[in-house]
């Protein structure tokens, strides 16, 4: 274990695909291929209060943390607070306190408290994009050590080729948030609506989890109230990646209108496809986009109206048009794998192995 560097974390069990989970997973499986890096997963809360010890009889010289939640990330910093013999890092995903506004849901007080102790004090942190580092800097008044280091995705290769894809009649749009309030669920279902006023034939495939029922029981009676049954369906969570990069691949573009979301890895996932997105500038991912070359950038403001004018001018798009601008997506996209990934943290974090 000599000068070797070890990511700590633990996996939800009923979602490791996304989410922090979904980064650790990835990064623990391109990790595999350097010998300087170890992984260990955590899901036993008697198994995080022996960590300490383990760490200070290791010869690991730094501790990277990628973890869902706080209980770990907090007896990690206090022991980095006693521990000058290693150096920490936290990566941080997100900022509890706005996602929850943004999810409807009351923060919990003490959570908010532990969250903006650890953010503010640990000794490195790490964001996943410059809008959630820009964030860090606004509600934590932290500018000292923070690093940035974009998420990145899994390369799947499909039967079809970015060439191969025809725009049909219908235009397929497609929505991986979920039925979540923050990943703009409701601005997805307006656009469809505006669409379908204008007489543009549009289907709209939702995937993802939902919340709870009461959200659930909300999204049907407004798709019932606007009379979107033909024009909208939920499929649900799709937890096999290849039948997502699928179902990418079949659409016409991605839908990633986030009322808040530090990075959003479905952008990139999309990309890699050939599928451009319409992110929005509230979304971290926005700024790995070029917008009019790979995918477009939109403000959230009034994203209808300039969604719809891209549209009518996609309509009209040569076939060689529409496979450029695909091309231009997946070619983006794969220069994000998690491969190259890892290689970034391995760069910032090794640099204290030599």
């Amino acid at each position: 274990m000599e000068n070797k560097i070890i990511f700590l974390g633990k996996l939800n069990r009923t979602n490791c695909n996304n989410g922090p989970s979904g980064v650790l997973k990835s990064l623990m499986n391109a990790g595999k291929k350097i010998d300087k890096i170890d992984f260990k997963i955590i899901n036993i809360n008697k198994e995080v209060l022996k960590l300490p010890r383990m760490l200070l009889d290791s010869n690991y010289k730094i501790v990277c943390i990628c973890s869902d939640g706080f209980f770990l990330t907090f007896i990690i910093f206090i022991l980095s607070l006693l521990d000058k013999k290693r150096k920490y890092y936290l990566i941080i995903h997100g900022i509890y306190k706005i996602e929850s506004k943004y999810n409807g849901i009351k923060p919990n007080r003490k959570t908010v408290l532990i969250e903006k102790i650890i953010y503010k004090y640990f000794p490195n942190v790490i964001c996943v994009s410059e809008k959630l580092k820009i964030d860090i800097k606004y509600y934590f008044k932290r500018t000292n050590n923070v690093y940035v280091i974009n998420n990145g995705m899994d390369l799947i290769k499909l039967n079809g080729s970015i060439n191969s894809f025809v725009r049909g009649s219908v235009l397929n749009l497609i929505h991986v948030g979920g039925i979540k309030n923050r990943k703009g669920i409701y601005e997805a279902l307006e656009l469809v609506r505006a669409l379908n006023a204008l007489n543009i034939k549009v289907f709209l495939n939702i995937y993802g989890d939902v919340i709870d029922n009461k959200s659930l029981t909300k999204f049907y009676n407004y798709i019932k109230t606007y009379n979107l049954s033909d024009l909208v369906c939920y499929n649900g969570q799709i937890n096999d990646k290849e039948k997502l990069y699928n179902a990418y691949y079949k659409s016409d573009f991605n839908l990633c209108l986030s009322k808040y979301d530090t990075f959003n890895i479905a952008v990139l996932e999309s990309m890699s496809v050939g599928c451009p997105c319409f992110v929005t500038t509230n979304c971290g991912a926005s700024e790995i986009v070029e917008s009019g070359m790979d995918g477009y950038v939109i403000n959230q403001d009034d994203y209808i109206q300039q969604i719809v004018s891209i549209i009518k001018l996609y309509l009209n798009y040569s076939n060689c048009e529409i496979k450029k601008l695909r091309l231009n997506a997946s070619i983006k996209a794969s220069k994000y794998s998690w491969n190259n990934v890892i290689n970034q943290y391995f760069a910032l974090l090794g640099k204290d192995c030599d």
